[in-house]
């Protein structure tokens, strides 16, 4: 009589290893998985306080006078070569933009939160060679659809140009 088949004892070491296979495979994609989430939530802090940093730089690239900080404080406000105001400033978790008198935009995505904003206004005078300037630092911080928290500082130093007018009759 020839048995054609698996033994009992066959059977369940296969199963063992297709069971061990398996698990080893669902951990790894499991891994992989999450750190994509991580990864994609360091890449969107980076990319928000490159973007953040760009436009506190834009403001103050044609900035005449800085209206505040005097000396340090939570909004940027300055006065432009064209006569007009803009101000950045934070509210709640967001940064905000606002451009005269109309009403404030949001810079900052909506699955970020900004906190610690300061502004630090430096030698405001701007005499001798210590040019005026501005120092601004913050703080973003992102959740991801994981639960994965991320947040990093940023900061940004601009120096304030200086334009004085020709005095010299022709």
């Amino acid at each position: 009589m020839t048995n054609k088949g698996f033994t009992l004892i066959e059977v369940l070491v296969y199963i063992a290893l297709y069971a061990l296979i398996i698990t080893g495979a669902v951990v790894s994609l499991y891994s992989v998985a999450q750190s994509g989430n991580r990864n994609q939530a360091i890449a969107l802090v980076q990319e928000e306080g490159a973007y953040l940093i760009n436009k506190i730089d834009w403001v103050l690239a044609d900035a005449q006078s800085v209206l505040s900080p005097v000396a340090q404080g939570s909004i940027l406000s300055v006065t432009r070569f064209d006569g007009s105001t803009v101000a950045i400033f934070l509210s709640g978790n967001t940064m905000r933009i606002r451009e005269g008198t109309v009403v404030s935009k949001v810079l900052n995505n909506s699955n970020t939160a900004i906190s610690s904003l300061v502004f630090i206004h430096t030698n405001p005078q701007g005499i001798g060679i210590h040019s005026e300037r501005i120092d601004a630092r913050f703080t973003i911080q992102v959740t991801s659809l994981h639960g994965h928290s991320f947040s990093r500082k940023h900061s940004t130093t601009k120096h304030v140009r200086k334009y004085y007018e020709n005095k010299e009759s022709a």
